[in-house]
């Protein structure tokens, strides 16, 4: 059931497109059916929400190998929520030296950094605050309310730090949340945003509560634009508290849009790491 292995995933991928050759000739409604299995998404299912973290913060550290071996650094983009709490488990990792790494945000308020509602706060004692101390480059917004200026300083920082291609600052490793309604960072559906060109997105609305909210969010081109890039959905919670599985459905099978459905874009590009709850409607696993 679980696709995780990215060599295993090459095997199982050379070995279909043999399948479909010989398939072409025999029966072409198998054909059929294998190219479906080979084009669908990476899913990797995890047993429960603890695996996915600790599968999370393996797949940190194999994508640091990879990238430090390669070229000497590795760059990677976090986002916030249960994401925290996963990636906790790295907090005295010893396989990373993080004066080699670059860390940015998927998505941040823009409010205060020591604001209770800023990201960044929030993964200080979590494991940031450890990772700093061992030589970690954080790439952050400065700390103001004005969602356009941040997302313009952010910008400048993300091409400073990062290489860029076709227009877009590249990470080694986008780690991306998913809301119910397949938000993706800050990007909600049926908005604008979702198909903007820009490398960050300022965004300003009103929250739950009715207040201004202002967040600034890489777009959807930038996630697109990392090397890899793993969707984790685990676990209930008060705003899901039968979990996400239908809304799995929506991103991974449905008929639809990134508009409509945000997370919809990254369905062929990124892995989706999810525990058994969250991936028990799907048919691709």
């Amino acid at each position: 059931m679980t696709r995780c292995c990215e060599h295993h995933e090459s095997m199982k991928s050379r070995w279909l497109l043999v399948a479909v050759a010989k398939a072409l000739v025999s029966s072409p409604r198998r054909a059929q059916r294998l190219v479906l299995r080979l084009a669908a998404p990476l899913v990797d299912v995890q047993p429960s929400e603890e695996s996915v973290g600790f599968e999370l913060c393996d797949v940190v550290v194999r994508e640091y190998k990879k990238a430090v071996k390669a070229e000497g650094r590795f760059s990677f983009a976090i986002s916030g929520g249960s994401m925290l709490k996963m990636l906790s488990n790295l907090e005295g990792e010893t396989a990373v030296d993080w004066s080699k790494c670059v860390m940015g945000f998927v998505s941040h308020r823009c409010v205060a950094l020591d604001d209770d509602g800023a990201t960044i706060k929030k993964a200080r004692p979590a494991f940031l605050d450890s990772w700093v101390a061992r030589g970690l480059d954080v790439i952050a917004p400065t700390g103001t309310t004005n969602a356009e200026a941040e997302a313009d300083i952010y910008e400048a920082a993300l091409r400073d730090k990062l290489d860029v291609v076709d227009g877009y600052p590249v990470f080694d490793l986008c780690l991306i949340g998913i809301g119910l309604d397949a938000h993706v960072g800050c990007i909600y559906p049926n908005i604008p945003d979702v198909e903007s060109a820009r490398v960050v997105v300022p965004i300003t609305g009103v929250d739950g509560m009715g207040k201004l909210s202002t967040k600034l969010s890489l777009s959807i081109a930038t996630m697109l634009a990392a090397k890899r890039s793993v969707v984790a959905c685990a676990g209930t919670s008060a705003k899901a508290p039968l979990g996400k599985a239908q809304a799995m459905v929506r991103a991974l099978e449905a008929a639809e849009t990134p508009m409509s459905f945000p997370a919809s874009a990254l369905r062929d590009k990124a892995t989706w790491l999810l525990d058994e709850g969250s991936a028990a409607l799907l048919g691709i696993t």
